[in-house]
């Protein structure tokens, strides 16, 4: 990986988030920001997505340098970031020792952060995660430019696009800050610095935020979605003893939880477990008893709504039904246990150096040991208990070979780290605890490595080839933009979803054939579908109303729409070829006026002629000059990423229609003069010209984006009025010579 000769490619890295990136690659190195996608969902806006990190800065890592080996540095890279402020965050918390270096290598390492790595916005996202806790802390205590530094890396963390991870962030962070105001009695003013930070935060990334909720108003993401897919079994717990207890080989041989697909693994080390028991059970202070409680809270909001409590505080809290995974709740725990596991390190650390009754230091401390051995005797019994209940009782697609091996490493590793930290709390000496120190990290990170095989694998980088489906398949005569569309048949959708191919390399690159998800992007051909977080409502309903049937897809709807060619019916990765490919642009139709219904049963029905007729909403009826069927040609279409262009001829005013995805960031001009450009046949465009020879132009300005980046640059102008006023105050609070 990092050399560059594998790359990631597994699930969601693979088909979804690395196109999205190489996107964002080609439009900056066309000089354009990547506002709108035209090769998925007929169109759809991209900037505005969360995710797709357009505006994160560091972005230009991998926009500037290779690619795909960029983007796994780039991953990579956020996790050591991550593992970094964990370890200065333990560092504020603990003192110098190894409790901190314990908290950083198990933040970085854990399950969820290694199954983060297949969304490169969740490994930014929690790569930033304890920077955002450790200086939104500094904030409100010291004031001046930590302020500043506060409200940087919140924004960074912003423009992640990770919406779940930044809000159990935030949820953290004012958790410690209700904790100090109740116990150290802060005063207003931190309360206050707090809410500056905050609002810095979002004026800081008010151009990714602005687009986001305007896409999000017009999406098809309704209120009142549920939230209960793919929770935590209610017997997950057992996970975070023995990560393969339930677990099956899918036919490509990655390991998954039964009923539950989003995180491969969410272990956190057995070890790791321990020691948090032993903060929570012999620190006596109420930072660890907070964090503990962010870790319960996690693990069991994770259930989602089969723990019946759970239901409730959705009513109460109703920011929790927004998150749609409620797996996604785990994060907390991953953040929180390695925090526990440094404190029970740093206890033990601290007990080692304890004098005896008669004031003499001693060398071996019982009670510190004591306690050691205790938890870790826990531990291990636990261990057992889960072991026996996946022997005694088992699911018909457990592993059982994985399931021992594993129990049998995860006992390994637990009864190592406890000989360590015993050799440790007798004070071998200075050298000696060096040597310790690392051989304890080491056994941790092998636990956590090896917890599971294949959690992340590779292929070679070539997999990555933009263009290389096109070149070594049956579609080489894909579709140009403007020209057609390419559509996934629902048996090839649904075939593709649950491959049952076998070799891991074979099925990516079979998907990389078949366009699948968003793998269109990459070799830039257009399609009907594609792998949006967010789509628009309304081209949103038409796709589903394409693929609600199997055996009786509405061609009449597909001609309109370009679809230039069509999964072959035996085969998802090859191509037919339709009848007569219409053009995006077309003018001249009749026009007809319904509500969304009769729209629809229109659209899906054998009798619709796209060629001779629209449907608009009902608010336009009067505002048109001709209704009726008109001579009229387009010529000279042109088509770009947030641009298009043509010339319209007709006799009498006529209506050109665009099969292009409507959003109101679009604005049309005729001859330079804005129009109205309305939404037709449902979810597309269409724009009156008036006789004669006209040039029409299409073009996506995304405002939302503007008055952002207006309110971005006046949030760096207070941040940089904050700096020099501290620099003042600190200068004038030096003494004169």
């Amino acid at each position: 990986m990092l050399i560059g000769t594998q790359t990631f490619f597994h699930r969601d890295y693979g088909v979804l988030g690395y196109p999205f990136l190489h996107f964002q690659r080609e439009c900056f190195w066309r000089g354009e920001l990547p506002f709108w996608n035209p090769f998925s969902h007929c169109g759809v806006p991209h900037l505005a997505q969360w995710g797709t990190m357009s505006l994160y800065p560091l972005s230009l890592f991998y926009v500037l340098l290779p690619m795909p080996w960029s983007v796994g540095v780039f991953s990579l890279g956020h996790l050591w970031l991550g593992g970094l402020g964990m370890y200065a965050l333990g560092r504020r918390w603990l003192g110098d020792g190894p409790g901190a270096a314990m908290a950083g290598l198990a933040f970085a390492c854990g399950g969820v952060a290694q199954s983060s790595l297949m969304w490169p916005n969740y490994t930014v996202a929690l790569g930033w995660m304890p920077w955002v806790t450790l200086l939104g802390e500094r904030a409100w205590r010291q004031g001046g430019r930590n302020l500043v530094w506060a409200a940087l890396v919140g924004a960074l963390q912003m423009l992640s696009g990770a919406p779940e991870i930044i809000l159990m962030t935030w949820l953290v962070t004012v958790l410690m800050l209700a904790g100090q105001l109740t116990h150290d009695a802060v005063p207003v003013t931190a309360c206050l610095r707090f809410a500056t930070v905050v609002l810095l935060v979002a004026g800081l990334s008010a151009a990714q935020l602005l687009p986001f909720f305007e896409l999000l108003e017009h999406s098809q993401r309704q209120a009142g979605v549920s939230a209960a897919k793919w929770p935590m079994p209610l017997w997950g717990w057992a996970n975070l003893v023995l990560p393969s207890f339930h677990y099956f080989r899918t036919p490509q041989g990655v390991f998954m939880q039964e009923g539950q697909y989003f995180f491969t693994s969410y272990y956190a080390g057995l070890p790791v477990l321990a020691l948090a028991g032993l903060a929570v059970w012999r620190v006596p202070r109420r930072v660890v008893w907070l964090i503990a409680g962010v870790a319960l809270a996690g693990l069991v909001l994770a259930w989602g709504e089969a723990f019946p409590p759970n239901r409730w505080l959705r009513e109460v809290l109703p920011v929790a039904g927004t998150i749609r995974y409620p797996v996604k709740f785990v994060v907390l725990a991953a953040f929180a246990l390695p925090l526990l596991a440094g404190f029970g390190v740093q206890w033990l650390f601290d007990k080692s150096r304890e004098p005896e009754a008669g004031g003499r230091e001693a060398e071996t401390p019982r009670s510190g040991e004591r306690s050691l051995w205790i938890v870790g005797l826990a531990a291990l019994a636990l261990l057992g208990v889960v072991f026996f209940i996946a022997w005694k009782f088992p699911w018909p697609y457990d592993q059982w070979t994985l399931t021992w091996q594993c129990a049998v490493g995860r006992g390994f590793f637990l009864t190592a780290c406890c000989g360590v930290l015993v050799a440790f709390h007798r004070r071998l000496g200075a050298a000696s605890g060096l040597v310790l120190s690392v051989l304890l990290l080491m056994m941790v990170w092998l636990d956590l490595r090896t917890h599971l095989p294949d959690l992340n694998p590779t292929l070679p980088r070539g997999v990555m080839t933009p263009g290389y489906a096109v070149e070594n398949s049956d579609l080489k005569a894909a579709p140009q933009l403007g020209e057609g569309r390419v559509f996934i048949t629902p048996a090839a959708e649904k075939l593709l979803l649950r491959s049952p191919v076998a070799d891991l390399g074979q099925d990516f690159i079979g998907k990389r054939f078949a366009q699948w998800s968003n793998l269109n992007v990459l070799d830039g051909v257009p399609k009907v579908n594609g792998a949006a977080t967010l789509r628009v409502r309304e081209q949103d309903e038409v796709q589903e109303w394409l693929y609600a049937n199997a055996t009786n897809t509405p061609t009449r709807l597909l001609d309109f729409l370009g679809a230039a060619h069509q999964s072959a019916a035996d085969n998802p990765t090859a191509w037919v070829k339709r009848g007569p490919v219409w053009p995006w642009m077309t003018a001249g139709q009749a026009v007809n006026f319904g509500d969304s219904e009769e729209t629809r049963r229109a659209l899906l029905a054998e009798s619709f002629a796209p060629e001779h007729e629209v449907w608009l909403p009902p608010e336009a009826r009067g505002f048109l000059r001709m209704t009726n069927a008109t001579a009229a040609r387009v010529k000279e279409m042109r088509f770009r990423a947030s641009h298009a262009e043509a010339f319209v001829e007709c006799d009498r005013p006529a209506l050109v229609v665009v099969a292009q995805t409507w959003h109101p960031a679009w604005e049309a001009r005729v001859d330079g003069t804005p129009v109205t450009l309305w939404r037709a046949n449902h979810a597309f465009q269409a724009l009156e010209v008036p006789a004669g020879s006209h040039r029409v132009q299409l073009r996506y300005r995304d405002r939302a984006f503007e008055r952002g980046a207006w309110l971005g640059l006046a949030s760096l102008t207070v941040c940089a009025g904050i700096v020099v006023h501290s620099q003042r105050r600190q200068g004038a609070r030096k003494p004169h010579k």
